[in-house]
């Protein structure tokens, strides 16, 4: 399992600040790379980060709906 912990500052949900895998918390050490990219069809808008945590590179997608998605990056 993997979940996304977010700090929401005065815009909101705004960065990822930590990872939930298996229940153990790991706090993100470095955000590497943030990148807003728009549908050019539906307009909807995601803000992906590469981060790096507990030693690995994860992609983390904040999606239109205010949901989050993690992805360890190989």
């Amino acid at each position: 399992m993997l979940a996304v912990k977010i700090y929401c500052g005065y815009k909101g949900a705004e960065r990822p600040r930590a990872i939930v895998i298996n229940n153990k918390e790991f706090l993100i050490e470095e955000i590497l790379y943030k990148e807003i990219r728009e549908d050019y069809k539906t307009r909807e808008r995601k803000t992906v980060f590469i981060c790096l945590c507990n030693g690995k590179y994860y992609k983390i997608i904040k999606l239109p709906n205010n949901q989050w998605e993690c992805y360890e990056q190989k």
